[in-house]
C-alpha cells in the first residue's frame, strides 16, 4: 500500500480488510471447519474411531490421519464414497478433489483439536463474541488508529487479533 506523503498513515476500511484477508482463502476453508466438527457423522462411528481430519495438502487433498496401515490400504478403497459424503457437507467452492491417508497419533491430533475448540470457547463473552487480545503487530495499531468510529475500531480489533491469533498458532491459512 503505497501512500503519497499526504495520506501517509491514512488508510481506508477497503484497504485495512484487504490488507488482512489478502493472500488467505477464507472463503475455502472456513466452511470446510465442517469437517472437523461432525467427522463421526460423516464417516460413521467406526471409521472416526480410527480416523481423524489431519491438514490440507495442496489446498484440495484433506489429510486423514488413521492408526494404521491396514486402514490406510481399507479407507484407500473408500475414498471416492468418503469424498463424495464430505463434499455433500461443503459447499461448492470448498469441496474437496482428493483424500489421502498417513499413519498418524489419531488420539492426539483428535485431543489438539477438541483442545484449540475449548481454547476459542474460553474466549467468548457473555454476548457470544471473541475478546480481543492485546497483542498484534504494530502496523495494525497504526491502521486502527486512523479510523475514527470507536465501534468500528473494536470490531476490527477483534478481527484483527482473531486472525493473529489463528495465524500465531499455525491455523486458519
Amino acid at each position: 500500500m503505497a501512500r503519497s506523503s499526504a495520506n501517509k498513515g491514512i488508510f481506508s476500511a477497503r484497504e485495512l480488510i484487504g490488507s488482512v484477508f489478502s493472500g488467505r482463502r477464507w472463503q475455502t476453508f472456513l466452511p470446510r471447519a465442517v469437517i472437523w466438527q461432525r467427522w463421526p457423522e460423516i464417516v460413521g462411528e467406526h471409521i472416526a474411531k480410527v480416523s481423524w481430519p489431519w491438514y490440507f495438502k495442496d489446498l484440495d487433498t484433506l489429510v486423514v490421519a488413521v492408526t494404521d496401515s491396514i486402514w490406510i490400504q481399507q479407507l484407500s478403497f473408500e475414498a471416492p464414497l468418503l469424498l463424495e459424503r464430505i463434499n455433500r457437507h461443503l459447499p461448492e467452492n470448498s469441496r474437496l478433489k482428493g483424500l489421502r491417508f498417513m499413519v498418524g497419533n489419531v488420539e492426539s491430533i483428535r485431543a489438539e483439536t477438541e483442545r484449540f475448540i475449548k481454547r476459542r470457547a474460553k474466549r467468548k463473552t457473555s454476548s457470544g463474541s471473541l475478546q480481543a487480545r492485546p497483542e498484534i503487530p504494530p502496523e495494525h495499531e497504526r491502521m486502527l488508529e486512523t479510523i475514527e468510529d470507536q465501534e468500528l475500531r473494536n470490531t476490527f480489533k477483534r478481527l484483527l487479533c482473531f486472525i493473529e491469533d489463528d495465524h500465531g498458532q499455525g491455523r486458519g491459512q
